[in-house]
């Protein structure tokens, strides 16, 4: 069973980075297409992007590897973190936010996961040890609903 939970860390481990390697290379590329253009206030049509992303992604590498990134996925997880803001009823992209504001972005994002609204979604697991043979065992540990302070002096 331990080697079930490992290998699915794993997983779960290598997808979030393959994510944030996604969301990161279509982000620099927005960037640089919104740069290119003399009026910055120009919108990025959604068509322009599934046609030239993962050509201009790849320049981006220059070269040293080739990719295929998942535009559509993409897209989504950049609308999510509230990085990218669409007008024309999604059809363009107007705003990429970039630097301190991306940035702050993010910090919102993050800070909205602990929001005191958000905390009953999110229940900690009772705790499991493995001893040295490799069985589980649990000790009885179980934190529920604890206010985000509460947590963190328990795990400190």
């Amino acid at each position: 069973m331990l080697h079930y939970i490992l290998a699915l860390n794993y997983l779960l481990s290598e997808a979030s980075k393959q994510r944030a390697t996604r969301v990161g290379l279509l982000h620099s590329w927005l960037e640089n297409a919104k740069n290119g253009f003399s009026n910055k206030n120009d919108e990025i049509s959604l068509e322009t992007v599934h046609m030239s992303a993962n050509a201009g992604i790849n320049e981006l590498l220059h070269g040293d590897y080739s990719t295929d990134v998942n535009i559509n996925e993409a897209m989504n997880d950049l609308e999510e973190l509230n990085l990218i803001e669409s007008a024309n009823n999604g059809t363009n992209i107007q705003t990429i936010y970039s630097g301190k504001e991306a940035m702050e972005k993010l910090k919102g994002k993050w800070v909205s996961l602990f929001d005191a609204d958000n905390l009953d979604e999110f229940v900690v697991a009772e705790e499991m040890d493995v001893d040295t043979n490799g069985s589980e065992e649990n000790t009885g540990d179980t934190e529920a609903q604890l206010p985000l302070d509460t947590m963190k002096e328990n795990h400190n």
